[in-house]
């Protein structure tokens, strides 16, 4: 019996040593504090520091170190070639890619063209309004302004230009929602030039990616009802090169309103933010979930319960939802004896568990917010059926 052994190009090897180890790390929502200028810390792994400079990483308690592909083996647990397949997109099929950064964290000089379009917008279209619940009319006037674009390879691409219009930056969004999905920059991006909407006051909303600043817009007009006259600019990470090269082509802007992730990555770029550009007003505004489009996604469902159940006074009844918080021994006893009667939950991590006892058959389910929990449970005391794409996530 023979194998094919599977080979990759010396153009494909370099292309997958220029990810950026820091990019990689952050859009894996690992824990990242800024030691310096050459140094980034990765909590967790028993003392792993990440170079930014040199796009090279040491872990001083495993005894190891290197560029991006031994960065995934280390990470991973995977195979060299499982971990060049993963860096070049090839599970996607996708090929674009961040660059390693030089001395100077400087792409001048080299050139940057847009990932080839595709002829058709259905595929990104469908994804950002369907799956990521943006708005229509957002979306079509951010395409009307060659914003947004889908490439060949399906992918939303959320461009970013200088003050001339100029495209300098790209930022690709997989819209294949059955793998993991990819997320990166174009070969050749300018990070100093991000994805952004120009404003007509003098305040900078700042957010870490293009999907959450597009949930936020959408968040203002569906639910707050708000007309948003404001700046933004999608980082692309918790970077602040973006925010640094736009105030400097938008002087008139003396407010920055933070709106980062709520996590340890988002929470440590405020900080950098706040400590280095404290001449500016600053604001903080966290999600209530992970992000923006976690917590726009919540909203949809809310109000879509709300309209499959028109008789309920919602606001009247969840004033009135009485929960108690137990410990998770105590749950158990709960649903092993099925005593004592009533409602209950306790929290598990970032989840929280809804026992319904009420009835005596201590029904359980797991929820991330508070606000579902109730809305959970109030549904099931109406009578109501739910399926498992409405209210519960996937353990």
């Amino acid at each position: 019996m023979s194998f094919e052994k599977l080979r990759f190009s010396d153009s494909q090897i370099q292309q997958a040593n220029n990810v950026d180890i820091l990019n990689y790390a952050t859009s894996q929502g690992l824990n990242i504090k800024r030691i310096n200028d050459y140094s980034y810390k990765i909590d967790g792994y028993g003392g792993l520091y990440v170079n930014p400079i040199e796009n090279r990483w040491n872990c001083f308690q495993k005894e190891g170190g290197g560029g991006p592909i031994q960065f995934i083996m280390f990470l991973h647990k995977k195979t060299w070639v499982e971990s060049i397949k993963e860096l070049l997109g090839l599970e996607n099929q996708l090929t674009y890619l961040p660059i390693k950064r030089d001395i100077n964290d400087h792409v001048a000089n080299i050139e940057f063209v847009l990932p080839e379009k595709n002829d058709t917008y259905k595929h990104m279209a469908a994804y950002l309004t369907q799956t990521r619940k943006i708005d229509s009319s957002i979306l079509s006037e951010l395409i009307k302004e060659n914003k947004i674009y889908e490439d060949i390879h399906r992918n939303c691409v959320f461009i970013g230009t200088d003050k001339e219009g100029h495209p300098k930056y790209a930022n690709l969004r997989s819209t294949n929602t059955n793998v993991d999905a990819f997320k990166g920059d174009a070969k050749n991006s300018d990070k100093a030039f991000p994805f952004s909407i120009q404003g007509i006051d003098k305040e900078l909303f700042v957010f870490e990616s293009p999907v959450e600043t597009l949930s936020y817009l959408t968040i203002e007009k569906q639910f707050n009802l708000q007309q948003f006259n404001h700046h933004v600019i999608s980082l692309g990470g918790v970077g602040d090169r973006a925010l640094e090269n736009y105030l400097e082509m938008y002087p008139e802007i003396n407010k920055i309103t933070l709106c980062l992730n709520n996590d340890g990555a988002g929470r440590g770029g405020v900080e950098r933010i706040k400590n280095k550009y404290n001449n500016y007003e600053i604001e903080e505004r966290y999600p209530t979930h992970n992000d923006y489009n976690e917590d726009l996604k919540s909203l949809v469902r809310a109000k879509e319960i709300k309209e499959r159940f028109p008789d309920i006074d919602w606001d009247k009844e969840l004033q009135n939802r009485t929960l108690i918080e137990i410990n998770q021994n105590d749950a158990t006893k709960i649903i092993e004896t099925k005593e004592p009667l009533g409602r209950f939950y306790y929290r598990d991590g970032r989840k929280m568990i809804g026992i319904d006892n009420s009835t005596g058959e201590a029904c359980t389910k797991s929820f991330y917010t508070f606000d579902r929990l109730i809305h959970w449970q109030l549904v099931e005391e109406k009578g109501g059926e739910l399926g498992h794409d409405d209210w519960e996530i996937e353990l």
